[in-house]
Protein backbone atom coordinates (compact mmCIF):
# COMPACT_ATOMS: atom_id res chain seq x y z
CA UNK A 1 0.00 0.00 0.00
CA UNK A 2 2.93 2.18 0.13
CA UNK A 3 2.71 3.10 4.00
CA UNK A 4 5.63 4.85 5.38
CA UNK A 5 5.21 2.58 8.29
CA UNK A 6 8.05 0.39 9.88
CA UNK A 7 7.12 -2.56 11.28
CA UNK A 8 9.20 -4.21 14.38
CA UNK A 9 8.43 -7.06 16.56
CA UNK A 10 8.02 -7.45 20.08
CA UNK A 11 8.93 -9.93 22.22
CA UNK A 12 6.36 -12.29 24.37
CA UNK A 13 7.17 -12.45 27.86
CA UNK A 14 5.16 -13.95 30.71
CA UNK A 15 2.10 -15.82 29.50
CA UNK A 16 3.14 -17.47 26.41
CA UNK A 17 -0.04 -17.84 23.10
CA UNK A 18 -2.67 -20.12 24.91
CA UNK A 19 -0.96 -20.78 28.14
CA UNK A 20 -4.14 -22.02 30.08
CA UNK A 21 -2.57 -20.52 33.63
CA UNK A 22 -1.85 -17.02 35.24
CA UNK A 23 1.14 -15.39 35.24
CA UNK A 24 2.43 -12.84 37.83
CA UNK A 25 -1.19 -12.72 39.18
CA UNK A 26 -1.80 -9.98 36.36
CA UNK A 27 -0.36 -11.28 33.10
CA UNK A 28 -2.40 -13.74 31.06
CA UNK A 29 -3.03 -15.28 27.75
CA UNK A 30 -6.30 -14.67 26.32
CA UNK A 31 -6.81 -18.55 26.05
CA UNK A 32 -6.52 -18.43 30.31
CA UNK A 33 -9.19 -15.37 30.19
CA UNK A 34 -11.51 -16.93 27.99
CA UNK A 35 -11.55 -19.90 30.03
CA UNK A 36 -12.19 -18.16 33.01
CA UNK A 37 -15.15 -16.37 31.65
CA UNK A 38 -16.54 -19.79 30.40
CA UNK A 39 -15.85 -21.20 33.75
CA UNK A 40 -17.20 -17.78 35.40
CA UNK A 41 -13.92 -17.55 37.58
CA UNK A 42 -12.59 -13.88 38.57
CA UNK A 43 -10.31 -12.46 35.60
CA UNK A 44 -10.97 -8.55 36.45
CA UNK A 45 -7.24 -8.17 37.55
CA UNK A 46 -6.65 -9.69 33.95
CA UNK A 47 -7.87 -6.85 31.46
CA UNK A 48 -8.15 -3.45 31.72
CA UNK A 49 -11.38 -2.06 33.61
CA UNK A 50 -13.35 -1.30 31.06
CA UNK A 51 -12.63 -4.26 29.42
CA UNK A 52 -13.91 -6.18 32.27
CA UNK A 53 -16.74 -4.10 32.67
CA UNK A 54 -17.65 -4.49 29.16
CA UNK A 55 -17.11 -8.55 28.81
CA UNK A 56 -19.60 -8.50 32.61
CA UNK A 57 -22.13 -6.89 30.80
CA UNK A 58 -21.89 -8.93 27.52
CA UNK A 59 -22.14 -11.87 29.73
CA UNK A 60 -25.29 -11.11 31.50
CA UNK A 61 -26.99 -10.14 28.21
CA UNK A 62 -25.98 -13.45 26.71
CA UNK A 63 -23.96 -11.82 23.86
CA UNK A 64 -20.56 -13.54 24.51
CA UNK A 65 -20.32 -16.21 21.60
CA UNK A 66 -19.08 -19.61 22.27
CA UNK A 67 -17.82 -22.27 19.52
CA UNK A 68 -19.57 -25.00 20.74
CA UNK A 69 -23.10 -23.03 19.92
CA UNK A 70 -21.97 -23.49 16.50
CA UNK A 71 -21.29 -27.40 16.66
CA UNK A 72 -24.69 -28.58 14.26
CA UNK A 73 -24.00 -25.58 12.02
CA UNK A 74 -20.47 -26.30 11.27
CA UNK A 75 -21.20 -30.06 11.57
CA UNK A 76 -23.67 -29.27 8.48
CA UNK A 77 -21.28 -26.98 6.66
CA UNK A 78 -18.33 -29.80 6.39
CA UNK A 79 -20.50 -31.93 5.50
CA UNK A 80 -21.80 -30.02 2.34
CA UNK A 81 -18.42 -28.04 1.01
CA UNK A 82 -17.04 -29.39 -1.70
CA UNK A 83 -13.16 -29.63 -3.14
CA UNK A 84 -13.69 -26.34 -5.28
CA UNK A 85 -14.53 -24.42 -1.86
CA UNK A 86 -12.02 -25.59 0.30
CA UNK A 87 -9.25 -24.78 -2.62
CA UNK A 88 -10.48 -21.40 -2.17
CA UNK A 89 -10.84 -21.33 0.87
CA UNK A 90 -8.71 -19.14 3.38
CA UNK A 91 -6.23 -21.17 5.55
CA UNK A 92 -5.83 -23.78 3.34
CA UNK A 93 -2.87 -25.66 3.58
CA UNK A 94 -1.47 -28.63 2.11
CA UNK A 95 -3.24 -31.99 2.92
CA UNK A 96 -5.89 -29.93 4.65
CA UNK A 97 -8.54 -30.15 2.35
CA UNK A 98 -8.49 -34.30 2.08
CA UNK A 99 -8.75 -33.72 6.00
CA UNK A 100 -11.82 -31.94 6.03
CA UNK A 101 -13.32 -34.28 3.36
CA UNK A 102 -12.57 -37.05 5.41
CA UNK A 103 -14.15 -35.31 8.52
CA UNK A 104 -17.40 -34.86 7.12
CA UNK A 105 -19.03 -37.82 8.99
CA UNK A 106 -17.75 -36.44 12.76
CA UNK A 107 -20.88 -36.72 14.83
CA UNK A 108 -19.27 -33.75 17.10
CA UNK A 109 -17.11 -30.66 16.78
CA UNK A 110 -14.42 -31.98 18.77
CA UNK A 111 -14.28 -34.91 17.05
CA UNK A 112 -14.45 -33.11 13.49
CA UNK A 113 -11.83 -31.16 15.32
CA UNK A 114 -9.47 -33.70 16.62
CA UNK A 115 -10.24 -35.44 12.80
CA UNK A 116 -8.76 -32.76 11.06
CA UNK A 117 -6.09 -31.32 13.20
CA UNK A 118 -2.18 -32.62 12.68
CA UNK A 119 1.09 -31.47 13.78
CA UNK A 120 1.90 -29.03 11.26
CA UNK A 121 -1.53 -27.77 11.58
CA UNK A 122 -2.79 -26.43 15.07
CA UNK A 123 -6.22 -26.23 16.60
CA UNK A 124 -6.14 -22.92 16.72
CA UNK A 125 -5.93 -22.94 12.73
CA UNK A 126 -8.51 -25.51 11.85
CA UNK A 127 -10.81 -23.25 14.12
CA UNK A 128 -10.44 -20.52 12.26
CA UNK A 129 -10.52 -22.51 9.05
CA UNK A 130 -14.06 -23.84 9.71
CA UNK A 131 -15.39 -20.14 11.20
CA UNK A 132 -13.80 -18.64 7.79
CA UNK A 133 -15.82 -21.97 6.24
CA UNK A 134 -18.97 -20.14 7.75
CA UNK A 135 -18.40 -16.76 6.72
CA UNK A 136 -17.03 -17.76 3.11
CA UNK A 137 -13.89 -15.67 3.59
CA UNK A 138 -11.66 -16.81 0.20
CA UNK A 139 -8.16 -16.49 0.23
CA UNK A 140 -8.71 -13.55 -3.07
CA UNK A 141 -10.88 -11.66 -0.41
CA UNK A 142 -7.43 -11.23 1.22
CA UNK A 143 -5.16 -10.22 -1.61
CA UNK A 144 -6.51 -6.77 -2.28
CA UNK A 145 -6.23 -3.53 0.17
CA UNK A 146 -9.63 -2.59 2.18
CA UNK A 147 -11.55 -0.80 0.18
CA UNK A 148 -13.26 1.35 2.69
CA UNK A 149 -12.65 2.13 6.86
CA UNK A 150 -15.85 1.47 8.97
CA UNK A 151 -16.14 3.94 12.06
CA UNK A 152 -17.19 1.65 15.06
CA UNK A 153 -17.05 4.15 17.58
CA UNK A 154 -15.27 7.68 18.36
CA UNK A 155 -14.81 10.53 20.80
CA UNK A 156 -14.93 14.48 20.35
CA UNK A 157 -10.96 13.79 19.05
CA UNK A 158 -11.97 11.33 16.40
CA UNK A 159 -14.73 13.81 15.30
CA UNK A 160 -11.98 15.94 14.47
CA UNK A 161 -10.47 13.85 12.95
CA UNK A 162 -12.22 12.43 10.75
CA UNK A 163 -12.98 16.42 9.89
CA UNK A 164 -9.38 16.91 8.71
CA UNK A 165 -9.13 13.95 6.73
CA UNK A 166 -12.26 14.95 4.83
CA UNK A 167 -11.22 14.81 1.08
CA UNK A 168 -7.59 13.93 2.28
CA UNK A 169 -7.73 9.78 3.05
CA UNK A 170 -6.95 6.95 -0.01
CA UNK A 171 -10.01 5.18 1.14
CA UNK A 172 -13.26 6.33 2.43
CA UNK A 173 -14.85 6.24 5.67
CA UNK A 174 -18.11 6.04 7.25
CA UNK A 175 -20.33 4.82 9.59
CA UNK A 176 -22.89 3.38 7.91
CA UNK A 177 -21.90 -0.12 6.62
CA UNK A 178 -24.88 -0.43 3.82
CA UNK A 179 -23.75 3.02 2.21
CA UNK A 180 -20.27 1.79 2.35
CA UNK A 181 -21.59 -1.48 0.43
CA UNK A 182 -22.89 0.91 -2.48
CA UNK A 183 -18.87 2.33 -3.33
CA UNK A 184 -17.76 -0.70 -5.70
CA UNK A 185 -18.37 -4.00 -6.27
CA UNK A 186 -15.25 -5.05 -3.80
CA UNK A 187 -16.91 -2.65 -1.31
CA UNK A 188 -19.99 -4.67 -1.27
CA UNK A 189 -18.44 -8.00 -0.86
CA UNK A 190 -16.69 -6.58 1.98
CA UNK A 191 -19.97 -4.97 3.56
CA UNK A 192 -21.42 -8.99 3.31
CA UNK A 193 -19.02 -10.37 5.00
CA UNK A 194 -18.87 -8.08 7.50
CA UNK A 195 -22.58 -8.74 8.17
CA UNK A 196 -22.18 -12.46 7.64
CA UNK A 197 -19.37 -12.93 10.56
CA UNK A 198 -22.04 -11.07 12.83
CA UNK A 199 -25.05 -13.02 11.80
CA UNK A 200 -22.73 -16.36 12.45
CA UNK A 201 -21.56 -14.81 15.64
CA UNK A 202 -25.27 -14.20 16.61
CA UNK A 203 -25.62 -17.41 16.23
CA UNK A 204 -22.51 -18.15 18.51
CA UNK A 205 -24.50 -16.50 21.57
CA UNK A 206 -26.69 -17.44 24.19
CA UNK A 207 -29.61 -15.13 23.12
CA UNK A 208 -29.20 -15.33 18.93
CA UNK A 209 -29.75 -11.99 17.61
CA UNK A 210 -31.60 -11.20 14.32
CA UNK A 211 -30.17 -10.72 11.19
CA UNK A 212 -28.87 -8.49 9.44
CA UNK A 213 -27.92 -6.36 12.47
CA UNK A 214 -24.93 -4.70 11.09
CA UNK A 215 -26.40 -3.30 8.59
CA UNK A 216 -28.75 -1.12 12.05
CA UNK A 217 -25.90 -0.88 13.96
CA UNK A 218 -24.96 2.08 15.59
CA UNK A 219 -21.73 3.61 16.47
CA UNK A 220 -20.99 4.90 20.01
CA UNK A 221 -20.09 8.46 20.16
CA UNK A 222 -18.95 9.28 23.31
CA UNK A 223 -17.55 5.79 25.15
CA UNK A 224 -18.30 5.62 28.58
CA UNK A 225 -15.20 7.07 30.88
CA UNK A 226 -13.12 4.74 33.16
CA UNK A 227 -13.91 7.16 36.17
CA UNK A 228 -17.59 6.74 35.85
CA UNK A 229 -17.33 2.80 35.68
CA UNK A 230 -15.61 3.12 38.25
CA UNK A 231 -18.13 4.83 40.59
CA UNK A 232 -20.63 2.87 39.62
CA UNK A 233 -19.03 -0.24 40.35
CA UNK A 234 -18.70 1.14 44.00
CA UNK A 235 -22.34 2.21 44.41
CA UNK A 236 -23.31 -1.13 43.56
Amino acid sequence: MGAKLQPFTVPRKSAMHDMLEGHGGSIASASFIRSCIEENEEYDELVPLLTAHALAQAGSNGCIGRLRNLERLILYRLRTVTQQELEEQFEMGPGLDGRILGARNSNSLDEALHAIKTKRYPMARIRRLLLCLLVGLRKEDLQTPPPYGRVLALNERGCEILAAAKGKSTIPFATSLAKLGEISPQARRYAELEARAADVYGLATRCITSSEQEYRAKITLTPPQEQEITETTEQE
